[in-house]
Formats: C-alpha cells, sequence, structure tokens
C-alpha cells in the first residue's frame, strides 16, 4: 500500500518555518514554492547561462561517459535525446561558490555540518540534469544525512521505501527511531520543493529531461541518527565530530 506525500503551505512571510518544519518530519514531505519563485528563477538557464563555459562531467550512455562544457550538456538535453546524459555530481562550488549564496537561507541552515571549517565541511549542494529516461536507482543518501530537492524544469517519479525497509535490504544497519510507515510513490514538477528524511531509500525516474537543485543536511532534525549510524558502522571520529557540532548548536549560554 503506498501512503500519500506529506505537504506543507505556506507564506512568503513564513518560508523558514515550513523549511524547518519539512525538515523536521519523518516521512518525504513537500512545499510547494511553484516556479515564480526567486529560489527557483535562480537555477533556471537563463539565470546560468553566465556559467556556459564551465567544464563539466556527466554519466552517458557511453562507458567513458561525457565531458564538456556546461552550455553544450544543457543544449544536448533537448537536442540529443537517447543520450542517456545525467550530470549528477557537479557541485554548485565545482561551477562557481558564490552560487551557494542562491539556495535559500533557510534551506542552508538546515545543515549545521555548515559551520566546519573549509577543510572539513563536505561539499553538499549540487546542479542535477538530466535527459528524459535516465534517472537513480534505489539507494539510501550518505553519511546517515536528509536532504533537498528543487525542481526547475521537467519531471521526476521518486519511490520511496521507509527506513525499515531500508534496514531489511541491508542499505543501512540501523534505522531512525521512527514509527512504521508506508511507501511513498510521487511525481515531482517545477517549483516542488521535496524533502527526504534520513534513512528512507529511493529511486528517481526523469520521463522528461530535468534540471534541479539539491542539497544534503545533518542539522537538528536527525544529527542524533547520524551520531547512531556512525558508531554503528565503526567511524567513531565522525561520530564524535557530529556530537561536538551538536554541542556547538545545543549550548544554552549560545544566544
Amino acid at each position: 500500500m503506498l501512503a500519500s506525500i506529506s505537504e506543507i503551505s505556506y507564506t512568503e512571510t513564513n518560508i523558514g518555518a515550513a523549511i524547518r518544519e519539512a525538515a523536521s518530519r519523518p516521512v518525504p514531505t513537500l512545499i510547494r514554492i511553484g516556479t515564480d519563485h526567486h529560489f527557483v528563477k535562480a537555477f533556471e538557464r537563463d539565470s546560468l547561462s553566465s556559467y556556459r563555459e564551465v567544464s563539466i562531467n556527466a554519466e552517458s550512455s557511453s562507458a567513458d561517459g561525457w565531458s564538456g562544457t556546461l552550455g553544450d550538456f544543457l543544449t544536448r538535453l533537448d537536442n540529443r535525446p537517447g543520450d542517456g546524459l545525467y550530470m549528477k555530481h557537479t557541485t554548485l562550488t565545482d561551477i562557481d561558490p558564490q552560487l551557494v549564496a542562491r539556495v535559500l537561507r533557510p534551506v542552508r541552515e538546515l545543515n549545521w555540518l555548515s559551520s566546519l571549517p573549509n577543510e572539513m565541511r563536505p561539499s553538499w549542494y549540487w546542479l542535477m540534469a538530466g535527459q528524459a529516461g535516465t534517472g537513480t536507482p534505489l539507494h539510501v543518501d550518505s553519511m546517515a544525512s536528509a536532504a533537498w530537492n528543487l525542481l526547475i524544469t521537467g519531471r521526476k517519479i521518486w519511490r520511496f521505501l521507509p527506513p525499515a525497509e531500508a534496514v531489511h535490504l541491508g542499505m543501512i544497519p540501523i534505522a531512525p527511531a521512527y514509527y512504521e510507515f508506508q511507501p511513498v510513490e510521487f511525481e515531482q514538477t517545477p517549483g516542488d520543493l521535496l524533502f527526504t528524511p534520513s534513512g528512507w531509500a529511493h529511486a528517481v525516474e526523469n520521463p522528461t529531461e530535468t534540471i534541479a537543485v539539491t542539497g544534503n543536511y545533518i542539522g537538528e532534525a536527525n544529527i542524533d541518527f547520524a551520531i547512531s549510524y556512525f558508531e554503528a558502522v565503526g567511524e567513531h571520529n565522525n561520530a564524535l565530530l557530529c556530537q561536538d557540532v551538536k554541542s556547538a548548536f545545543t549550548r544554552k549560554d549560545v544566544p
């Protein structure tokens, strides 16, 4: 039995509260911010035109993958169907570190690891784009992180399995302390901001060409699970690091 996607309504004056609420829910959750929102406009093709000459790599139907410029890649999204082109490992920092500032502040603030020094801070913002027919197989996001995904153009079909099922499949060693949930299937359209909690396995299909911006985070909603996860997989240094980060953010004497 499939469950419906959890959804949160918002107004522009309370968008921050809506984002924090979505990130705190233990089920995949949607905020429809709409295609006119400046967060979407910031990553439309026209807004990326000044980066057309940036070199990028992408997956393709060729075993060697594809390399070229961002401009050539975006042109091929429409004009070369069937090449299996999917850019999903290019970070915003790879393109231009200033692009991170285009991500809404409340979204950036979800990731407590952003407070770490540069050499320790994970680069967890990506620009993803793929031709029709591409996708990502069933997986759980790394390092016990949660994720958000804002679709700019196209459609994505998401299939989610709850954490208990991910444990059963051997994808993660432990599940967050969630109640039992049902699988979720959802079609994302432009302007949809989707949140995937830690531990949820998910597969994604692109029935059309797509452009999205996405990021991962460890913060208030999932840092306890991250600590438990790192302990379970024997990454004790990462567990201690997350414990230190949690202590810094929850100190009573910090205003």
